[in-house]
C-alpha cells in the first residue's frame, strides 16, 4: 500500500477506515489523519452512494466477494474525482466480512475525455460507426438518425455494407477487404465517396473514411467508420493510447503477477491456449522471463500445468464472463519449484477475447491456517472431553461451554451461552467475583471458590481457574475458565476447621481458639460499656463423680455444664474448655467488673443445679475467677490473672466468684 501509485485503503465492515496510503491522500486532497477520521460514505458523491452501498450490502450478505464500480469522490477543494474502484473482502472463519481491501485508479481525466468525445460524436455533423472484427456494427452516433433516419435498434448488429448502393458496392468492398485482412491500406485524404441507403429507401452520398484499431501485434480489434468528419477518430485514437498507457502503469504498480492474455481457439472455436498480450514486472519475476520473452508467447509453454490442473478450462470459461472468476487456496504444482503450492487466483474476461489474470502465492497462509485449524480441533477435543467444565466469555457474556456442564450441573449448552456467569452465581459471591474479573482482564490468572446453581436450583461449591484470552490486538476483555465441583472438599475442610476450633466432647471452643479471640478483642482501646471480661471456671467435686460413676458419667456432666453455661451467657459470648474440668468464658461488651460478676454468678448458679446422669442425681460446684481485659494485654497474662482469682475463690470455701481488677 505504502509504495503503490494507486489509491488503496483498508475499510472495516462498518465503513470506517483501517488504513489508507499516500496515493489516496494525494488523490482526494486530504492528509492521512483527515481520511482516517472519515468514512468512504462521506467521501462518495451523493448520486453514486446508493449503488456503492447496495454492492457493499451484497458483499456483507455473502452474495459476492468483490465488485468493481466507476464512481465519483469528493475532493477536499470541492471538486469531483472519478475513480475506478475495485473492492475485495477478507472474511472471517465464520464467513462474515472482516474488512475490505479497496483500490482506486484516478479516472477523472479519462472520464472527462470520454464525455468530451461522446459530446462531440453526438453533436457533430459527422456520422460515426464502430465495427467489430466480424464486420457487424457495434455502435453508431445518434446523429445517424437525423442524417439517414436509422436508429441504433435498426442497425446495431447488422453489416453496414448492406446499406451501400449496389453500384458503389464493389469498390468499397475491395477497400474494406484490405482493411479487415490487415493489408497495407490507407484511405485517401477525402475518404471514399459512396451512396448509403437511408431508412426511407433513398440514397445519400457520404464521404466515408475507415480506420482500424489494432493491438501491438497488428491484430485488428475494431474498425471506426466516419462520414465526413475524421477529427473525432483521431481524438478517439489518442484516448485509446492514453488508456493503454494508464493500464500499463497500473499493471506495473501491482505487486502480484498480473498478465493480459488473448485466447487461442481451434477450428471449432474452443479455447486451447492463451497468448501473452501484456505482463507486469511481478509476472516476469515469477516466470523468470523478460517482458520481451513473454510477449506473444503461449501460456502452456510457460505454465504447462494449467492444463492438467484444470486451470486452462477455468480460464476458458472466464473469457466470456462479466463477473470475475475467484479462486482461493487453489492447489497447483509449481513447475519452477517442483512442489505443490497454494494460490489465490482472480480472472476476468475483457474485450476482444482477452483475459485479465492475477495470482498470489498463499502457501504459507494456507499451511498456517491448517496448523491453526488442527490445533483448534485438538484443543476443542480436549475441552469437550475434559471432566472439568471449560468456558470462554467476553465481558459478562459466555460464548462457549464444554459438554461436561450438563454432567456436572445439569444445564445444557444453550442455557448458558449468551448469558452471564453471574446469573448462575450465589448472590453472596457476586461482589467478590467482580474483583476477580477485573484482575483477569488486567492480565492476571485467578484461582478462587464460589457457589454456582445447578438446574434443580441447588448451589454447589466450585473451584474456578480463570485467565485472560487476548485477541490479536492484545485486548483481554475475553477470558477462559475451568471449574469443578468441590462440595466434598469444602465439607471436609469445614469439618477439619470445626475439629481444630471446637472440643469434640462438649462442643466448647478449644484453648487455642479462645486465645485467638482474646487477642482479637484486646487489640484496641475499648469504649465505656464495651469492655471484655474473662471468667475462669473450675468445677468443684468433679473428680469424685469420675471416681464413683466412671468417665462416661463424667463426660455427660461436662457436656451438661457447657450447655448450661451457653444458655446463661449471651449469644455473642465465647465458651471454651481449656482443661479437663476447666472452662474459660469471654464476655464481650460489659460495662464494668460488676457486670461481669453478675454474669459469673448466674453461670455458677446454673451449673450447681442437680444433674440427672443415668439413674443418678449428681451435683457439682463451680469456682469462678473474673477480671477485665486491658487494651493490648497479653492473653496469657489475662488468663493467669483470672486463674489466680479462681483459686482465691476455691480457698474461700469453693463455690464462689472472685473478681480482680485489671492493672492500671
Amino acid at each position: 500500500m505504502a509504495n503503490s501509485a494507486i489509491g488503496m485503503m483498508l475499510v472495516a465492515a462498518d465503513g470506517s477506515f483501517l488504513g489508507v496510503n499516500q496515493a489516496l491522500c494525494t488523490m482526494l486532497g486530504r492528509d492521512e489523519s483527515a481520511l482516517m477520521q472519515s468514512t468512504w460514505r462521506e467521501l462518495t458523491h451523493p448520486d453514486d452512494l446508493d449503488t456503492d452501498v447496495a454492492l457493499t450490502e451484497e458483499t456483507l450478505a455473502g452474495k459476492r466477494d468483490t465488485y468493481r464500480l466507476l464512481k465519483r469522490y469528493l475532493h477536499a477543494d470541492g471538486s469531483v474525482i472519478w475513480g475506478d474502484l475495485f473492492v475485495a473482502c477478507v472474511r472471517t472463519a465464520e464467513g462474515s466480512v472482516d474488512y475490505f481491501v479497496s483500490q482506486i485508479v484516478d479516472m477523472t481525466e479519462q472520464v472527462q475525455l470520454r464525455e468530451h468525445y461522446a459530446l462531440l460524436a453526438e453533436n457533430a455533423t459527422d456520422v460515426v460507426y464502430l465495427m467489430a472484427p466480424d464486420r457487424t456494427l457495434r455502435w453508431m452516433s445518434p446523429n445517424t438518425e437525423s442524417s439517414l433516419g436509422w436508429s441504433a435498434d435498426d442497425l446495431v448488429g447488422t453489416v453496414l455494407v448492406d446499406l451501400v448502393h449496389p453500384e458503389d458496392h464493389d469498390a468499397l468492398q475491395k477497400a474494406r477487404e484490405r482493411v479487415y485482412t490487415g493489408g497495407d491500406f490507407a484511405d485517401p485524404d477525402a475518404g471514399h465517396v459512396a451512396r448509403i441507403r437511408a431508412k426511407d429507401g433513398s440514397y445519400l452520398w457520404m464521404s466515408i473514411k475507415t480506420t482500424t484499431v489494432v493491438d501491438d501485434k497488428g491484430m485488428m480489434m475494431s474498425a471506426v467508420v466516419t462520414m465526413r468528419n475524421v477529427n473525432d477518430l483521431v481524438l478517439a485514437r489518442m484516448s485509446a493510447e492514453n488508456d493503454e498507457e494508464l493500464l500499463r502503469v497500473t499493471m506495473g504498480a501491482v505487486l502480484d503477477p498480473l498478465v493480459l492474455v488473448k485466447s487461442v481457439r481451434d477450428v471449432s472455436g474452443s479455447v486451447v491456449d492463451f497468448v501473452y498480450v501484456d505482463v507486469n514486472d511481478a509476472a516476469c519475476e515469477y516466470l523468470t522471463m523478460s517482458r520481451e520473452q513473454l510477449m506473444g508467447s503461449r501460456m502452456l509453454d510457460t505454465l504447462p500445468g494449467i492444463d492438467s490442473s484444470g486451470l486452462l478450462a477455468i480460464y476458458a470459461r472466464a473469457v466470456d464472463q462479466v463477473t470475475p472468476t475467484v479462486m482461493d487456496d487453489f492447489q497447483y504444482n509449481n513447475e519452477l519449484l517442483g512442489e505443490p503450492r497454494y494460490y489465490d487466483i482472480r480472472a476476468r474476461g475483457v474485450s476482444q477475447d482477452r483475459l485479465s489474470l492475477t495470482w498470489r502465492d498463499v502457501t504459507e497462509r494456507h499451511e498456517s491456517a491448517a496448523r491453526i485449524a488442527d490445533s483448534e480441533r485438538q484443543f476443542r477435543t480436549l475441552a469437550q472431553n475434559a471432566s472439568d467444565v471449560v468456558l470462554r466469555a467476553t465481558g459478562d457474556c459466555m460464548e462457549w461451554v464444554s459438554p461436561s456442564l450438563t454432567r456436572m450441573l445439569g444445564w445444557s449448552f444453550e442455557q448458558w451461552v449468551g448469558h452471564s456467569l453471574e446469573e448462575f452465581m450465589h448472590p453472596d459471591d457476586i461482589v467478590q467475583s467482580h474483583s476477580h474479573l477485573l484482575r483477569v482482564v488486567s492480565g492476571a490468572t485467578v484461582i478462587t471458590r464460589l457457589r454456582l446453581r445447578d438446574s434443580e436450583g441447588d448451589y454447589h461449591w466450585v473451584e474456578i481457574h480463570a485467565g485472560p484470552a487476548p485477541d490479536d490486538s492484545g485486548d483481554t476483555a475475553a477470558f477462559v475458565a475451568s471449574f469443578r465441583t468441590i462440595d466434598n472438599v469444602v465439607e471436609f475442610e469445614a469439618e477439619l476447621l470445626r475439629r481444630a476450633r471446637y472440643d469434640d466432647l462438649t462442643g466448647a471452643l478449644k484453648r487455642d481458639e479462645v486465645l485467638r479471640r482474646l487477642v482479637e478483642t484486646g487489640g484496641s482501646r475499648r469504649q465505656p460499656g464495651s469492655h471484655s471480661a474473662v471468667l475462669f471456671c473450675d468445677l468443684d467435686g468433679f473428680k469424685a463423680i469420675n471416681d464413683r460413676l466412671g468417665h462416661a458419667a463424667g463426660d455427660a456432666v461436662l457436656k451438661s455444664v457447657v450447655d448450661r453455661i451457653r444458655v446463661t451467657v449471651r449469644e455473642g459470648d465465647s465458651v471454651g474448655r481449656t482443661g479437663g474440668d476447666e472452662f474459660l468464658v469471654i464476655l464481650d461488651g460489659v460495662h464494668d467488673l460488676g457486670d461481669a460478676f453478675t454474669v459469673a454468678e448466674k453461670v455458677r448458679q446454673a451449673v450447681v443445679a442437680p444433674l440427672q446422669v443415668g439413674s443418678e442425681i449428681v451435683k457439682v460446684g463451680m469456682s469462678i475467677g473474673v477480671t477485665l481485659q486491658s487494651p493490648g494485654e497479653d492473653a496469657d497474662e489475662l488468663i493467669a490473672r483470672a486463674d489466680r482469682a479462681m483459686y482465691d475463690a476455691k480457698r474461700k470455701g469453693r463455690g464462689n466468684v472472685v473478681t480482680v481488677p485489671p492493672p492500671t
